[in-house]
C-alpha cells in the first residue's frame, strides 16, 4: 500500500473536488455532478492501481486517462459503441459548446454539458494526482486546482463566494503540509551536537522548520485571499450588459448573450455602427434579434428553439399554429448590408415572409419567424409583414394550451403587476386593456426614463422588493424595465406575451440608408391577439422609443398627458440620441451605461498578475525557508562548521558555481579560485573559509575560531556582484539550493520513494 499511497491519493481527489465546487454556479442542474464525482474517484482508482504495480509515472498517467475516457464513453454512450462513436461525440461536443456560448451563467444543463464537464473534473484530477501523488509535487498541484477556480470566476456573474477560494486554497495547503509534515518534525529542530549526530527538537518549537511552513502557507492564504478581494468581477455577456457591443472597441463582430438579466443596463452608449438598411416602409419598427419568454429568478431565459426548419432563400417561411399571420398587414422589404451581428443572430423585423441569405445556410424557428444564422452574412433581404394602422384583433377565441410559458406571470411580482393593472387598465376588451396599460407606463406623470435605477426599496414586512415591483413602486427604469412590466401586465389579463430584443431602427441619411448603432439597443413586449398575430407594443417614454404604433394608439378623444419628460424636446422616431443625461452610479454598484465598467484586457492583466503572485509565494516561500532552515543552530563545533561550509556550496550553486568533488580543503579552495572572478578581498575571503575548514577537521580548536559565517557571507556577496542581474534575482526567488532542500524534505519524508 506504501507505492499505492492511498491517503495522498484520497487527499488529491477531495482537493480537485472541492476546487469544482464553484463550477455548480455556472450550470442551474446538477445532474452532472455525480458522473463528475465518479469519474474523479476512478481516476484515483486507476493511479493507485498503477502505482501498487510498479508502473512508472507516464504509464500510471496513460492508464489513468484510458481507463477514465472509456468508462465515461461506455457508461454515457452505451448505444454508440460502434462506428457511430465519433459521430455520437461530436453531437455531444455541439451540444456542450452551443450551450457554453450561448448561455450566460446559470446555463442549462445540457446532455453535453454532462458528459464534457464531468470530463473535464476528471481531466484536472487527473492532473492533480499525477503531479501530487506520482510525482511527489503537490505545489506544482496547485496550478489544475487553479484553472478550476479560474474557470468559475471567470464565467459566473458575479464575484464569487469567499467560501470556494477559501475551501479550494486550504485544500491545496493541507496537500502541501501533508507532503511536509514529517519532514518538518523530524528535520525542522535538527541540532548539531559534537559527535555529529542530529537531535530532534519539537517540530513546533523556536526554530522548527514546520512553524515556519505552516507560517508560509498562512500568509500565502492571506496574500491570495487579499489579491482576490481587490479583483474586479469578471465582465460576462449578458445580455443586460453585452447587447450591441463589440469586441474591441467596436469594432469586429457584434455579439450577445442570451441571458438577460433585469438588474443590468440594456443601453450602451456606444455609436459603432451594427448594419445599415434600405427599407420600402416609410416608418419602419425595431428590428428584433431575440426572443425571450421565460421569466425565472429575476431575469429572462430566450426562446430555445426545439424544432428549427432549414430556411431556403425566397421560399416562404413556414409558421407555427401558434404563430398566424396578421390579417390586416402591409408588405415590405428590408435590405440589410455591412451586417456585423454575430452568429447566430439575425436583425429583422418580426412578422418575416421570405428570406434571401445569398446562399448562406439558415434556419428559423417556426413559432416565432425568427432567423438564425451559421456564419456572419454581411448582406441579407427580408420581404416581412407589418400591422396597418386600423388593425384590430378578430373575435376567434384563444387556445391558452398553444401559449403556457406566454401566460406564466412572476409568482413574487404579481401582487404589484395586479395594482398596475387595476389602476391602469380596470375594464375593456383585452385590446384596449393593453393600450392602457401601454399609456399608463408611458406617461411622464406616471413614470420616468432613467438609465439609472432607483434604490431598491423594502416591502411592509422588510423584505427586499424584486426587481419588477420596485421598478413599479419607484416608477423609474430603462427600456428593459417597462417591456417586462407590461410583458407581466399582459399576462395577467390572460394576453400571450413575451419579449423582443433588438435595435431601434437607427436614423436615416440623405440617401435613404437607415445606420443602426450599437447605442440604439432596445427592448420591448409584444403580445398576441388572433387576427393579428405577434404584435409589437412600445411602453417605453417616447424620449427614447418614439411614438407608439399606429394601431397601439387609444382612439379616445380624452386629453392625456404628453409623452415628453419636462424640460426635452420631442425628437423623431428615428432621430439619433443628441444627448444622454449624466447619470451616477446605480445605488447596485454597476454603472448602468457600462462607461464604469473595467476594461476586459486590464480584467484579464489582474487576473494573469495575482495568478502570478500566488503561485510566486508557492513556488519560492518553501525553497527559501528550507535554505534558512538549513542554517546550523550553534557554531562552536567541527559538524557545525560542515553544515556551514554546505550552505555556502548551496549558496554558490545558487549564483552558477558548481559544487566542487569532494576532495580536501585546499583542492576545493583551488577549485574555486579558477571559477571565481573576485577581486582580491574575494579571494581573502575563501582562503579564510578553507581554513576554518582546516582547523576544524585536523586539530583541537573551538569557540569563534571555527566560525566562518563573516568571510562566508563576504565571499558571497563578491561574487553576487560579478553574476548577471537574471543569475541575481534567480538565486534571490528561485534558489536551486532551496529546490534541492524541498526534494530532500520530501524524499525524507516518504522514503519509499527510494525505491521506485
Amino acid at each position: 500500500m506504501n507505492r499505492a499511497r492511498p491517503g495522498q491519493t484520497l487527499l488529491a481527489a477531495i482537493a480537485t473536488l472541492v476546487a469544482a465546487w464553484p463550477i455548480t454556479t455556472l450550470f442551474e442542474g446538477r445532474s452532472w455532478v455525480l458522473g463528475a464525482i465518479s469519474l474523479v474517484l476512478l481516476a484515483a482508482l486507476f493511479g493507485m492501481a498503477a502505482r501498487a504495480a510498479g508502473a512508472s509515472p507516464l504509464v500510471t498517467l496513460s492508464v489513468q486517462l484510458i481507463g477514465v475516457v472509456t468508462v465515461a464513453v461506455v457508461t454515457q454512450l452505451p448505444d454508440h459503441l460502434d462506428t457511430s462513436l465519433p459521430g455520437a461525440l461530436r453531437d455531444l461536443g455541439i451540444d456542450a459548446n452551443t450551450t457554453v456560448t450561448r448561455f450566460a451563467a446559470p446555463a442549462p444543463t445540457t446532455a453535453g454539458i454532462v458528459f464534457f464537464v464531468a470530463l473535464i473534473v476528471a481531466g484536472l484530477a487527473i492532473c492533480v494526482d499525477f503531479l501530487a501523488v506520482t510525482c511527489r509535487s503537490p505545489a506544482l498541484a496547485g496550478v489544475p486546482l487553479f484553472v478550476e477556480f479560474i474557470i468559475s470566476a471567470a464565467n459566473s456573474g458575479g464575484a464569487l463566494s469567499p467560501k470556494f477560494f477559501l475551501l479550494a486554497a486550504a485544500a491545496w495547503l493541507v496537500m502541501l503540509y501533508g507532503a511536509s509534515a514529517r519532514a518538518a518534525r523530524d528535520w525542522s529542530g535538527r541540532r548539531v551536537n559534537p559527535s555529529g549526530h542530529y537531535r530532534a527538537a519539537s517540530s513546533l518549537g523556536e526554530h522548527g522548520f514546520g512553524f515556519a511552513a505552516r507560517a508560509a502557507g498562512a500568509l500565502a492564504l492571506v496574500l491570495a485571499l487579499l489579491l482576490a478581494g481587490m479583483l474586479p468581477a469578471s465582465s460576462q455577456k449578458f445580455l443586460g450588459d453585452g447587447l450591441a457591443r463589440g469586441q474591441g472597441g467596436g469594432s469586429g463582430t457584434v455579439g450577445f448573450s442570451d441571458n438577460l438579466d433585469l438588474s443590468r443596463n440594456l443601453s450602451s452608449q456606444d455609436s459603432s455602427p451594427v448594419l445599415t438598411f434600405r427599407t420600402t416602409d416609410p416608418d419602419p419598427a425595431p428590428l428584433r434579434a431575440l426572443i425571450a419568454d421565460d421569466y425565472a429568478r429575476n431575469r429572462w431565459e430566450p426562446n430555445r428553439v426545439r424544432t428549427p426548419l432549414r430556411g431556403a432563400d425566397g421560399s416562404q417561411l413556414e409558421r407555427a399554429a401558434s404563430n398566424p399571420r396578421p390579417v390586416s398587414a402591409n408588405r415590405y422589404r428590408i435590405s440589410i448590408s455591412q451586417n456585423s451581428m454575430k452568429p447566430p443572430y439575425v436583425v429583422g423585423p418580426t412578422q418575416i415572409g421570405t428570406a434571401d441569405f445569398q446562399g448562406a445556410r439558415w434556419s428559423y424557428d417556426p413559432k416565432s419567424s425568427q432567423p438564425s444564422a451559421r456564419k456572419l452574412t454581411t448582406s441579407y433581404s427580408l420581404d416581412y409583414l407589418s400591422p396597418k394602422t386600423t388593425a384590430r384583433p378578430s373575435n376567434q377565441r384563444l387556445d391558452p394550451t398553444q401559449y403556457r410559458s406566454d401566460l406564466a406571470v412572476d409568482p413574487t411580482s404579481r401582487p404589484a403587476i395586479e395594482a398596475l393593472v387595476k389602476r391602469a387598465a380596470p375594464r375593456g376588451s383585452a385590446f384596449d386593456r393593453a393600450i392602457a396599460i401601454q399609456t399608463y407606463l408611458r406617461s411622464s406623470g406616471n413614470f420616468v426614463y432613467s438609465l439609472t435605477l432607483a434604490p431598491t426599496r423594502k416591502n411592509a414586512a422588510g423584505r427586499t422588493l424584486d426587481p419588477i415591483s420596485n421598478f413599479l413602486a419607484t416608477k423609474q427604469g430603462y427600456c428593459m424595465q417597462f417591456a417586462t412590466a407590461m410583458t407581466m401586465a399582459a399576462r395577467s389579463i390572460g394576453v400571450p406575451a413575451r419579449l423582443g430584443v433588438g435595435f431601434l431602427p437607427g436614423s436615416a441619411g440623405p440617401d435613404g440608408v437607415y445606420t443602426v448603432k450599437q447605442s440604439d439597443a432596445h427592448a420591448w413586449p409584444e403580445l398576441f391577439f388572433p387576427g393579428m398575430g405577434w404584435t409589437r407594443f412600445e411602453p417605453t417614454p417616447g424620449s427614447r422609443a418614439g411614438a407608439a404604433p399606429g394601431y397601439a394608439t387609444p382612439k379616445v378623444t380624452a386629453p392625456t398627458a404628453p409623452e415628453p419628460r419636462p424640460n426635452t424636446v420631442p425628437r423623431p422616431k428615428n432621430a439619433p440620441s443628441t444627448a444622454t443625461p449624466a447619470t451616477p452610479r446605480s445605488p447596485t454598484g454597476t454603472d448602468p451605461t457600462g462607461n464604469g465598467s473595467v476594461p476586459q484586457w486590464l480584467t484579464a492583466v489582474l487576473w494573469t498578475l495575482a495568478a502570478l503572485i500566488v503561485l510566486l509565494v508557492a513556488f519560492s516561500i518553501l525553497p527559501l525557508l528550507a535554505r534558512r532552515a538549513s542554517r546550523p543552530l550553534s557554531t562552536d563545533d567541527p559538524a557545525a562548521v560542515q553544515a556551514q561550509w554546505d550552505n555556502l556550496v548551496m549558496r554558490m550553486q545558487d549564483l552558477g558555481i558548481e559544487p566542487p568533488p569532494p576532495v580536501s580543503p585546499r583542492s576545493q579552495e583551488d577549485y574555486y579560485q579558477l571559477r571565481l572572478s573576485v577581486d582580491q578581498e574575494g579571494r581573502r575571503a575563501l582562503h579564510e573559509v578553507v581554513m576554518v575548514m582546516e582547523r576544524a577537521r585536523y586539530t583541537q580548536t573551538s569557540g569563534s575560531a571555527l566560525d566562518m559565517t563573516a568571510p562566508a557571507d563576504s565571499l558571497v556577496e563578491k561574487v553576487r556582484a560579478t553574476r548577471s542581474l537574471r543569475c541575481r534575482a534567480g538565486a534571490a526567488l528561485f534558489p536551486r539550493s532551496g529546490r534541492q532542500r524541498l526534494r530532500s524534505l520530501l524524499l525524507h519524508a516518504y522514503p519509499g520513494r527510494k525505491r521506485h
